[in-house]
């Protein structure tokens, strides 16, 4: 799909929407959404909500995220807002006439499996046909094993490459803005270019 010899006079942002997920989640055996945020690269549109699990939040999943069973108390569960979180993929992508390359970091263990999951649970269809699931972990590997970055944890990244901490870490949309910057920063360009993309893709070849 995105071969070295792909012709970079193309309108790319035509063809690809670039968007950067993180969910935060009780991380038990039978793992809840609480949290979905994204943001759409090329043009900066955000989605971030809280969601309601119907399910205690432990103390653990408190202090690690800052949702305590009180700020989900009020919101709608995920089948809700997972139906809106489409919503906002198909209003970036002009009806799904894009196709939409989710980033996440570790998504391929964490995120995505998640995110399928508990749109199976709610019956909602998510528009698979019209979503590439990438994983950052890998380029963060792939620049660890070169030597650029230290680890490939995301915080230990962003610590490295800006001196500072995280901000509000474990936040999803802060981990979205972070994920987003440490990237561009590594890739040297803007995570909805065509050289970013590629880059990427070969990260993930065999995913």
């Amino acid at each position: 799909m995105m071969s070295s010899s792909y012709a970079k006079g193309v309108d790319f942002d035509g063809l690809y929407s670039v968007v950067v997920l993180d969910l935060e989640f009780i991380d038990e055996v039978r793992k809840k959404i609480i949290q979905i945020a994204a943001r759409d690269t090329g043009t900066a549109k955000a989605f971030n909500e809280l969601v309601n699990p119907l399910r205690s939040i432990p103390p653990i999943t408190t202090e690690i995220t800052g949702i305590t069973n009180e700020k989900v108390s009020g919101k709608q569960i995920f089948f809700y807002v997972g139906r809106r979180f489409i919503n906002w993929l198909k209003e970036i992508s002009n009806n799904f006439k894009k196709v939409i390359i989710m980033i996440a970091h570790n998504g391929r263990h964490s995120d995505f499996p998640l995110l399928v999951k508990e749109y199976f649970d709610a019956r909602v269809h998510f528009p698979y046909y019209s979503v590439v699931f990438w994983d950052s972990l890998f380029t963060l590997r792939k620049m660890k094993q070169l030597g650029i970055v230290p680890s490939a944890s995301l915080g230990m990244c962003y610590q490295y490459l800006f001196s500072s901490p995280l901000p509000n870490a474990h936040d999803a949309a802060a981990d979205v803005e972070g994920l987003i910057k440490v990237l561009e920063k590594l890739l040297k360009c803007k995570l909805c270019s065509y050289e970013a993309c590629n880059a990427l893709y070969n990260d993930n070849l065999g995913y």
